[in-house]
């Protein structure tokens, strides 16, 4: 199955993994562990009892009985930040799920029981903090957020790409951060935990580092985020002395104590690690450039540290070929496939349709219409789409109750 479908099915429900937020009253390790043992035991009876939904519910309809039903029953279970993921890392549509493990618990000879695999964190809900690495200055240089938070949890469902490109990544930084953890040999194994991600714009590459970030810290337990302010560096810190940069990224060492998860996020690169190449370019921008590249070298000994960069720019394009060079991998994001915009377009109806701005009046239509409007869509960045659903419902007049049909069969004409 790709990534355009609205959750991940499996075909084993062994391969399932409780994304499992603790309430604050759950704090010693032990506690944690014995509520591990029962949200598993419990989650595996849900799964074996749970009726199949209909084909035609979505995947929160289908789910939310399940979810209810283990709040009920396990004390210390955040409920609206659970999760049920598969080995795509992908929510699972339950209804899938407890279908296969009903037959393999009605059936001794099947295959042995689901087995589940529970992670626990604490959801953060700080407020991100802004931080220079300089005293002297008080403007941010980064702003620092703890890992798991609320506001990124709905993030990951929502991307739709053509390819597996979710898959790929998370299962890509998981395994380096393994062999980082192992102690490989860095003369044979050389690894900088630093991926590039490239593409138009709109097309979702910095939701995607975010979402990944999100995930890769509810695998792990626990994490932060640390995002560097692109545009204010180039601008102050290339007027003045590489020694700017290599303050930021002594803090960013200094934040990630102890091997914590720490993902650095940077935002259109190519404005800090432009082509030294260029003769136009002045003197104290190539100690910049420098200094960037320094500093990522120094972050190659921290095990914990991933750096997700982006650039609306090719990969051949105005990035020096020396930090090309340390990227692990260099990721093309577009725009999604017809199957991903009309997933989008769901997503963007149902939310108008919550609020009430929006009415359905025919289901089936606006099902044939948005499968329509998907492949005229196709190619589309997810924030045009988003948006010029919002635009057309606002030229139809806007307020409460105009016809989702209306506005679908609106869309790109």
């Amino acid at each position: 199955m790709n990534e355009e479908g609205a959750s991940a099915s499996v075909k084993n429900v062994a391969d399932v993994i409780c994304l499992c937020p603790l309430s604050s009253s759950i704090r010693t390790p032990e506690a944690i562990e014995s509520l591990k043992v029962v949200v598993k035991s419990t989650l595996q009876t849900l799964l074996a009892q749970h009726t199949a939904a209909t084909t035609t519910t979505t995947t929160t309809a289908t789910t939310a009985p399940l979810l209810n039903e283990l709040h009920l029953k396990v004390e210390g279970v955040q409920l609206e930040g659970l999760r049920i993921i598969g080995p795509d890392y992908e929510d699972i549509d339950l209804s899938t799920a407890s279908s296969t493990a009903s037959s393999t618990a009605s059936n001794p000879h099947t295959t042995t029981p689901p087995s589940i695999d529970v992670r626990c964190f604490y959801l953060r809900t700080d407020p991100p903090d802004l931080e220079s690495s300089d005293s002297s200055d008080s403007s941010p240089t980064h702003t620092l957020l703890p890992l798991p938070h609320a506001t990124l949890s709905p993030l990951y469902p929502l991307l739709h790409f053509p390819t597996p490109l979710k898959k790929i990544l998370t299962t890509y930084l998981l395994n380096t951060l393994l062999l980082s953890h192992l102690k490989t040999d860095p003369s044979i194994i050389s690894l900088n935990r630093l991926i590039l991600l490239t593409g138009p714009p709109g097309t979702g590459k910095t939701t995607l580092s975010l979402s990944l970030s999100q995930r890769l810290s509810e695998l792990n337990g626990s994490g932060q985020l640390i995002r560097l302010h692109s545009s204010s560096l180039f601008s102050k810190w290339f007027s003045e002395s590489g020694k700017k940069v290599e303050s930021l990224f002594t803090s960013i060492l200094e934040i990630s104590t102890d091997n914590n998860l720490t993902i650095v996020l940077i935002d259109e690169v190519e404005s800090l690690v432009s082509n030294r190449e260029n003769g136009n370019m002045i003197e104290d921008g190539v100690r910049g450039v420098n200094a960037v590249l320094t500093g990522l070298d120094r972050l190659k000994d921290a095990d914990g540290v991933v750096v997700i960069c982006t650039s609306n720019v090719q990969k051949g394009e105005r990035i020096d070929p020396a930090f090309l060079s340390r990227c692990d991998g260099v990721f093309e994001v577009w725009g999604p496939s017809g199957e991903g915009v009309k997933s989008i377009l769901e997503e963007t109806v149902g939310e108008l349709r919550r609020v009430g701005v929006l009415k359905i009046e025919d289901e089936e239509a606006l099902a044939k219409k948005m499968e329509e409007a998907g492949g005229r869509g196709e190619g589309k960045s997810g924030r045009e789409i988003r948006k010029v659903v919002v635009r057309k419902w606002s030229e139809m007049g806007g307020g409460m109750g105009v016809k989702a049909e209306d506005v679908i069969d609106a869309l790109w004409k």
